[in-house]
């Protein structure tokens, strides 16, 4: 038996199961496996610690408004606005490079154009034309069709405190 399992390392196995295998040992030898494979995603950058401070020019003064003043994102065009309570602040970058750095800090997407902070959301409602809306201090954030469930289960998460940036 144990030169099979010589002959099976020199092949390159990661692991070798004698009969009668246990179901953990089954499983540790899966865990082996899976861990030697390679990934399907796509490695993620890092998110860039400049990310928890977004730059902000106006009239030839930079000023950097941090991640945890931000009620809600508004894209526009090439820039975004970010709504906080010391006013709206246009900054020079897309809303998907911040929806992808915000991920797991406590932001989530609404819609196409918008970001908010799961913690500045107070309520859901539908608006008078019967669309979804998550309503913050500063206003109503629209929720697209496409994100209302992600932007659901991702409220009901923070509610139970399931997720920590809530």
């Amino acid at each position: 038996m144990d030169e099979h399992a010589a002959d099976a390392y020199d092949l390159g196995a990661v692991d070798y199961l004698r009969k009668p295998a246990s179901p953990d040992r089954v499983a540790a030898a899966l865990r082996r496996v899976i861990r030697t494979l390679p990934s399907t995603e796509p490695a993620r950058s890092p998110v860039p610690d400049s990310l928890t401070a977004i730059p902000v020019e106006t009239r030839g003064r930079t000023r950097y408004i941090k991640r945890r003043e931000i009620v809600f994102v508004e894209a526009c065009r090439d820039t975004v606005k970010l709504h906080t309570f010391s006013g709206i602040h246009p900054a020079r970058m897309s809303i998907s490079q911040l929806a992808e750095a915000w991920e797991d800090t406590g932001f989530v997407r609404t819609h196409r154009s918008f970001l908010a902070a799961l913690g500045s959301i107070t309520e859901l409602r539908s608006d008078p034309t019967g669309s979804l809306v998550a309503h913050t201090e500063l206003g109503d954030v629209p929720i697209s069709r496409r994100h209302a469930r992600a932007v659901r289960e991702r409220l009901f998460r923070a509610a139970n405190k399931e997720d920590p940036e809530y």
